[in-house]
């Protein structure tokens, strides 16, 4: 009796959710990446002035011109970008405010993904401490590195199937 071998289908690996909410709003003709590098020497006073959260006046303002530049921008974007330095010069009020924007589109904007501009390269276990803060304490959806001490280093944030990163030389 013969056997026919058939052709084995290759199957691709399963989409991070992160490619998978990026595709979704490329589908949409959603192809822009909004940069919240939020400068708080740069914040419009109106931003400042009678801010409703129960913060620090900065963290209040970033949060408050954070939000509205993602609401005005929602309907057009692929993804929400935020540079981390922006928000670790104004120490522990610029992470609140960090961490409360994300929340904010996370809550608000669930199929948005949000990707940390922190440009990150180390070694071992500082890039677990790395991986830890942007995608469990953050909660983003991707994160920047630096490809410079190649792979062995990125592993943290390559075995992290389920969120995305880009590399920056």
């Amino acid at each position: 009796m013969a056997v026919e071998l058939g052709r084995r289908e290759e199957q691709s690996p399963p989409k991070s959710e992160f490619v998978a909410k990026l595709e979704a709003r490329w589908e949409k003709g959603n192809f822009a990446c909004i940069g919240l590098d939020s400068d708080l020497a740069r914040i419009p006073q109106a931003a400042r002035e009678n801010t409703p959260f129960a913060m620090h006046p900065d963290a209040g303002a970033i949060l408050r011109f954070n939000r509205e530049v993602i609401i005005a921008t929602a309907d057009l974007v692929c993804a929400f970008k935020p540079n981390i330095a922006f928000y670790e010069a104004q120490g522990v009020y610029g992470m609140e405010a960090l961490q409360e924007t994300v929340k904010f589109i996370k809550w608000n904007y669930p199929d948005i993904p949000v990707i940390l501009d922190a440009k990150r390269a180390d070694i071992g276990n500082t890039n677990d401490g790395y991986v830890r803060a942007a995608f469990e304490v953050l909660d983003v959806d991707a994160i920047t590195v630096h490809p410079y001490l190649g792979k062995e280093a990125l592993k943290p944030f390559l075995d992290r199937k389920d969120k995305g990163y880009s590399c920056f030389s």
